[in-house]
């Protein structure tokens, strides 16, 4: 079996993550092809209220979105910062074909089977609808391709409320190197997923049919097949866990028993003791003081919300 260096972003990020305590691995490593497939079933299941909030703004928004990014230009670039599918996106691109809008769609994703998928559906439901892919992690296309788009106004997509999947000094840190991106009259519209009954977020990350413990495990598959591990899923457990007081939900990978895991491909063995975790995702929640210092920390504006009716999910937009 072929050894894999650790320049390999996956076996970096393995030995890099394993040494710390408890050990962790980034969330991007979630979402090989199994990986995207599971997520989107979570993005469809009753509990994962996140997706229906957001689809609701855009479908009670869309009008006052593209009057105010199409305000004193001709058209605009929308750069979509991890689309994903795109699947919510897309309820805005339909309304806006339909009133007439002028845009390049413009998503980025570190998984060019998800753009795949993305790019097909697009060009079946909205053929009218112009759209470049950039199959990368959003920090390097930040850094390329995204500064060699032409001179039309940009609007930086993030949602989902991907911004809470990074600490809080890395989302600094992002909100500053996309602000760095911005000319005069460019926007940012980004998702906060907002505070609520600690209930209501523990069930989006312990579903009943247990397709978010299915998703987080999909991760020891995948480091068996790429990495040469041989992590026996039968002794792991998924485990979520939200904390009220400082609205940051966690999700772990816990080992069910003390044991022993060898990486082939790594040459490097694992021990595991009894009922130790592997780190694997934040989420944090967010109350509107909580988005504005965020945003003036980053050097941007809060200049108008969109929000759902239960009040769960906002949308936000920052120059």
């Amino acid at each position: 079996m072929a050894e894999v260096t650790t320049e390999d972003p996956l076996a970096k990020a393995v030995v890099e993550g394993f040494s710390k305590e408890p050990k962790s691995v980034p969330s991007w490593a979630l979402y090989d092809q199994k990986g995207d497939q599971l997520f989107r079933q979570i993005m469809e299941l009753p509990e994962y209220y996140l997706t229906d909030c957001e689809a609701e703004i855009f479908k009670e928004s869309a009008g006052e979105m593209l009057r105010i990014f199409s305000w004193d230009v001709e058209r605009f670039n929308l750069v979509e910062l991890g689309a994903g599918d795109g699947v919510k996106t897309e309820i805005l691109l339909r309304q806006w074909m339909e009133m007439g809008g002028h845009l390049t769609y413009i998503p980025v994703d570190i998984s060019p089977h998800i753009l795949d998928i993305l790019k097909e559906r697009m060009r079946r439901n909205i053929p009218n609808l112009d759209i470049h892919t950039i199959p990368l992690d959003f920090n390097k296309a930040l850094e390329g391709p995204i500064q060699e788009l032409n001179q039309d106004r940009k609007v930086f997509f993030f949602l989902g409320s991907n911004i809470g999947n990074l600490r809080r000094e890395e989302a600094v840190a992002f909100l500053k190197k996309v602000k760095s991106k911005m000319r005069k009259g460019d926007m940012a519209l980004v998702g906060f997923d907002l505070r609520k009954d600690p209930r209501v977020v523990q069930r989006a990350y312990d579903d009943s049919k247990g397709i978010t413990a299915e998703f987080n495990l999909n991760l020891l598959d995948r480091l068996n097949r790429e990495l040469g591990a041989d992590f026996d899923k039968r002794y792991f457990s998924h485990y979520p866990l939200y904390d009220p007081v400082s609205g940051t939900a966690k999700s772990y990978i816990v080992s069910r028993r003390e044991q022993e895991v060898h990486f082939k491909k790594l040459n490097k063995k694992y021990a595991f003791q009894a009922w130790e975790l592997i780190h694997t995702e934040i989420s944090q929640k967010f109350n509107p003081t909580e988005i504005k210092d965020l945003a003036s920390e980053a050097g941007m504006e809060v200049v108008n919300h969109f929000q759902d009716r239960k009040r769960y999910y906002r949308n936000v937009l920052l120059m």
